[in-house]
């Protein structure tokens, strides 16, 4: 009876010691991962931060590294924290190493990658050593947990797109000849773009218009060169994926192409060319559509 007694005591204080390491190991501040797990980075400032809930500081040896979904070149980068690449300045502790620079500030740790080509896969993350973070009493941070994405126990996250959204086909195609006087026309997106706004789309006659073609060099006004041939709006459909969709009910919808009918005949032998308001649509990630505003990237000329 004593000897259970005391190996349950015994059971009970490993316990009450591990929950109270668990405790005292640094533990990430509300939103303390920039990007969050599972986010997005601006490979324009790849910048990562760790924030803990309190100060924190590195065991030298251990790697802190990046890994990308490449089978060619999983691993991207790995930053040792080596004393040879280790500088101070006051209380901040900085280690540059050939793959980039990790600081540890107070609360904050900063890691910034070298030479890394975001543009190449679709999906990267971050390993951290299980000690390379400790706390200030020597508590190694042996279990951060990275469970916001879409990787168990990894800090991974995507790029963000910067590039803004361009069309990849026309019809009909820029500098067609021949081209019906009843022709509907259609603009294809090489990504998903919906309207710029919180509210469904209201069609202004200037979004989608068709005009004489001029001389663009002598074009005052770039926004509308030559004469408008038709004075009322075009009937639009919006499709994504083959199925018709309606921006105009609904905001923030997507689509990848639209169908413009000019209602009216086009002039006959005619030169003309399309214009798309800019700024007017924007891809997913919020950039935009410059629009078409020169008669020199959809032009045609009719029978």
């Amino acid at each position: 009876m004593r000897k259970s007694f005391t190996w349950l005591s015994s059971l009970i204080v490993l316990m009450l010691l591990s929950f109270q390491m668990a405790l005292a190991a640094p533990q990430l501040a509300t939103n303390g991962l920039s990007p969050s797990d599972g986010g997005k980075i601006d490979p324009n400032n790849a910048e990562f931060t760790l924030t803990f809930k309190g100060d924190v500081m590195p065991t030298e040896g251990q790697i802190i590294g990046l890994y990308s979904s490449s089978t060619t070149q999983p691993e991207n980068k790995a930053i040792q924290l080596r004393a040879v690449d280790k500088s101070t300045d006051g209380s901040v502790i900085t280690y540059t190493h050939p793959d980039g620079t990790v600081t540890f500030n107070g609360k904050v740790v900063t890691i910034v990658f070298n030479d890394v080509d975001w543009s190449t896969v679709p999906t990267y993350w971050v390993t951290i050593g299980s000690s390379a973070i400790k706390d200030a009493t020597g508590n190694f941070d042996v279990a951060t947990a990275f469970d916001g994405g879409d990787l168990t126990d990894k800090w991974d996250f995507t790029v963000k797109d910067l590039v803004p959204p361009t069309w990849s086909q026309l019809d009909p195609k820029d500098n067609a000849i021949e081209v019906a006087v009843d022709k509907t026309f259609s603009i294809k997106f090489n990504e998903d773009v919906k309207f710029v706004g919180a509210t469904p789309y209201v069609q202004q006659l200037e979004d989608f218009a068709i005009y004489t073609s001029t001389d663009w060099d002598n074009v005052v006004n770039e926004q509308e060169g030559g004469d408008l041939v038709s004075t009322y709006a075009p009937n639009l459909l919006f499709y994504n994926d083959g199925g018709l969709v309606n921006p105009t009910t609904t905001a923030g919808v997507a689509f990848d192409s639209i169908s413009i009918n000019w209602v009216a005949d086009l002039p006959g032998n005619t030169d003309l060319y399309v214009r798309i308001k800019k700024d007017m649509l924007q891809d997913l990630e919020g950039n935009k559509f410059a629009g078409m505003n020169d008669e020199d990237l959809w032009n045609i000329t009719t029978k």
